[in-house]
Formats: C-alpha cells, structure tokens, sequence
C-alpha cells in the first residue's frame, strides 16, 4: 500500500505542467553548461560572473558555498575573488544548484522556514564535499564526480521536501505533524510513513526539468550507494552529511530532532567530522536553526 501509494505521488513530481517553472536564471545556467566547451574558461568564468551579477541573492549564497577554507565573509571577497578559486564547470553547477533551491525556498510561506531550508541545504553540501574531498584524499578512489558536484547535489538532495508542499499538500501537512510528534526529521517521518525517500520524489522533479544527470542519479541512490557502487564515496558523502545536517542543528523544521532513524544505510554514519561540521556552521546563520 505504501509503495503503490509513493508511486502516485512520484508520478505527479515527473508532470512537467505541476511543478513551478524554473527562474531565468537557472535556464541561462543551464544554456551555459550545454555551450560549456564553446569558449575559453576565462570567458566562461566572465558569463557566470556576470548572470550571478543580476542576482544578489544567488551571487550571496554562492559566495558562502565556496569561500576557500580559512576565510570567512569578513574577508570581504567578491565574486570574482571566488571563481577565481574554482574551475568554470564547478562554478556553473553549483551556482544552478542555488538558483533551483532559492526558487524552491519562495513555495515555502513561513520566513525562518525558508531560511532553515537553504541553511539545511548548504550545511548538507558543504559537509557532503568536505567528506568527499577527505575520503579522496585517504582512500585515492575514482570518480567521474569533483567537489563541486558532489556540493551541488548535497544543496539539491532536499528539495522534495519544498516541492511535497506544493504538489501534495496534504501529505505534506501529515508528515509534518508525524515528524513532530515523533520528534524526527521532516525527511525521516517522510520516510516511516510512505516508505521511501523523500529525495527519491525531488530527482523525478531533477528529471522532468532536465537538468544535469549527476542531480538525478545522487537525489535516487544516496540512501542505498551500493546501488551504484562507481560512485559509491560521492553518494554516501552526500547522504552522511543529510543526517549530520538533521542532528547537529541544521535540520529543515523548527523542532530538536531526535538522533533515531529507520532509514536505510544509518549504518554508513561514522564518527562526525567535528572540525569540519564547525567550520561549515560558522558560515551559515545560526538562529534559524533551532539547536545552533
């Protein structure tokens, strides 16, 4: 019953007509992601620049996702300054990742909610790449992915959760009240009520958008990676640091959340990054999140 009923609902994430139209510019993102290989990488660097530069919000958010460790926003860097520090590909994909999650934000109605949202989201990328970067940096495994990606998946992997509001109101209104009751995470009580991930309902979204693959396959399998097991680090990566995101204060709803889960692969959970989890918190803003 479960199943047949997650079924129905992943339906209504695929029909292009129901979900909200993407903001300009995420489509000028993508157009330069297609024309990647047109121009030289200085150019490249120019025309994200200058997109970014339309959009203060996003050249905000973007400047906070990829600021080099060891400096801060009292350092006072620029766009430039940040691009500089990244290659254009990296620059391209994670700046589409925040464009889709600021829109995705505008359908949440509460304020703090929308601000726990994209904080959720930043802390479980930023986690994501660092787990990734540190794991490559003692295992030497293969990947088709880089830092970047694997960022910009982690900002996107909670992005059903604003889209459920939308599309499946009342769905969204039970698990919400579920997830306080029992003192959980908005995408574990998802998940003990319906049976499947919540983000398995944003990568139809991901699809029917036709945005990158990679936003797909990491939204699909980051639960179970051993489901594709070439990318196996990057996926657990990113689900990792959703679950430290969830328990260390950074969680996307407003109630302490309760270190209990049902949810496969709970296993993968190590011992937390602490150095990393708090350099990734002092970037963000701590009194939307109800533990920070």
């Amino acid at each position: 019953m479960q199943s047949t009923y997650f079924e129905c609902l992943a339906d209504q994430f695929k029909q292009i007509t129901l979900l909200p139209a993407l903001p300009e510019t995420a489509l000028r993102l993508m157009s330069t992601l297609k024309d990647a290989d047109k121009g030289g990488l200085e150019i490249d660097r120019l025309l994200v620049e200058r997109i970014m530069s339309d959009d203060p919000e996003l050249a905000a958010h973007f400047i906070t996702a990829l600021t080099p460790p060891g400096k801060s926003a009292a350092d006072g860097l620029t766009l430039s300054d940040v691009l500089v520090e990244v290659e254009a590909s990296g620059a391209r994909i994670v700046a589409l990742a925040l464009a889709i999650q600021l829109q995705l934000a505008t359908l949440i109605e509460d304020e703090a909610d929308r601000e726990r949202f994209i904080n959720h989201g930043l802390y479980s990328g930023l986690l994501a790449r660092h787990i990734f970067e540190r794991s490559y940096g003692r295992e030497h495994f293969v990947s088709s992915w880089k830092g970047e990606d694997v960022l910009a998946s982690g900002i996107l992997y909670s992005s059903g959760l604003a889209l459920l509001g939308k599309l499946a109101p009342d769905v969204f209104r039970r698990t919400v009240q579920y997830s306080q009751t029992a003192s959980v995470s908005l995408r574990e009580g998802f998940y003990r009520l319906y049976g499947e991930q919540l983000a398995v309902l944003g990568a139809s979204a991901m699809e029917a958008w036709r945005l990158p693959e990679i936003f797909t396959t990491v939204l699909r399998h980051a639960h179970r990676p051993a489901g594709l097991p070439s990318e196996s680090t990057a996926l657990s990566s990113v689900w990792k640091a959703t679950l430290s995101a969830e328990q260390n204060g950074f969680a996307a709803c407003s109630w302490p959340t309760r270190l209990i889960h049902e949810s496969p692969g709970q296993d993968m959970m190590d011992t937390p990054d602490v150095p990393g989890m708090a350099w990734i918190g002092s970037r963000l803003t701590p009194q939307v999140a109800w533990a920070a």
